[in-house]
């Protein structure tokens, strides 16, 4: 569940404290991807994908990369294949 103290900007590109939480779940998913069951790790990956800001999803969809699974695998290139650029160093305010 998402804090509501955590969604305010902490910086004028507008990274929130949620940001960083997502990343640093993010970053124990790549550094850890290869040990854990995938099962396990597929059903955190999954939601990060949904919810998180594009440098979290990005290490998200890596760690499912390096994971070994080819159903992860998939998910990810399906994550890749709408994205072209890092759209979270717009802000809050998104150009499209």
């Amino acid at each position: 569940k998402r804090q509501p103290s955590w969604q305010s900007a902490q910086v004028q590109r507008g990274w929130t404290a949620t940001d960083q939480v997502d990343l640093n779940i993010a970053t124990l998913l790549l550094a850890k991807c290869e040990e854990w069951e995938w099962d396990d790790v597929m059903a955190i990956s999954v939601k990060m994908l949904e919810r998180s800001n594009d440098y979290a999803s990005s290490i998200v969809a890596e760690a499912m990369i390096r994971s070994g699974s080819l159903k992860a695998q998939k998910h990810a290139i399906r994550y890749y294949q709408d994205r072209a650029w890092n759209t979270s160093l717009l802000g809050k305010d998104k150009a499209y």
